[in-house]
């Protein structure tokens, strides 16, 4: 490919959409602020009775995951983000160690509030559509992709990016851990392109400005 057309296409990148830009300006303080986007009721319908499901979106529910208690807030996060990725029942049910266990016994679990509110999440959220959540809010993968993209084609950092994704104050270790580690991976993809393409025409892939 000659190099006109190799610099055409990381040109396309940086200009992919005039939202990035937004997307990037707002992202500190919408990581900080990460709102919900599901209808609210306190109704419990015959069919989560059934399953035991007996928390509503608004009950505070606690879990312990990844070697940590996680508060309200942050437990509400999670399912959120689990929720938002299209994650199983099965998958959501082994993250939280409930998995296998008979019912009695799952429900005398420390996650089983968690997971029955997973349930009622997913039963009213409907077919999620998003990839991750900074900027102005949740992203959906087309999106993220054109966003990373531009950093990687202005030549930012990994700490840049970790910034802006609000993974910053996390070691690299609890990096995978977060909401939004598919985006920085996304973002590692696309820097490690960038860099071949410079290698390979000696630099004059230029960093944007």
């Amino acid at each position: 490919m000659r190099f006109s057309s190799l610099l055409a296409i990381a040109t396309g990148f940086l200009l992919a959409s005039s939202e990035a830009f937004s997307l990037e300006t707002s992202a500190k303080l919408s990581t900080e602020n990460f709102g919900t986007r599901f209808l609210r009721t306190d109704a419990t319908t015959n069919d989560d009775e059934e399953r035991g499901v007996k928390v509503t979106l608004s009950t505070p529910v606690k879990m312990n995951f990844a070697g940590h208690l996680r508060d309200s807030d942050e437990t509400t996060k999670w399912l959120q983000m689990w929720l938002l990725k299209g994650d199983s029942e099965a998958s959501v049910a082994a993250k939280l160690g409930v998995n296998g266990l008979e019912k009695v016994a799952a429900k005398k679990h420390a996650n089983w509030g968690a997971y029955a509110k997973y349930l009622h999440m997913q039963k009213r959220a409907g077919k999620p559509n998003y990839f991750a959540h900074f900027g102005t809010g949740y992203q959906s993968e087309k999106k993220t992709k054109d966003v990373v993209w531009r950093w990687a084609v202005g030549g930012q950092t990994e700490a840049y990016a970790a910034g802006l994704l609000g993974m910053s104050k996390l070691s690299k270790d609890q990096y995978k851990l977060h909401w939004n580690y598919n985006a920085y991976e996304e973002f590692l993809k696309a820097q490690e392109k960038m860099a071949d393409l410079r290698k390979k025409f000696g630099g004059r892939v230029n960093r944007a400005q």
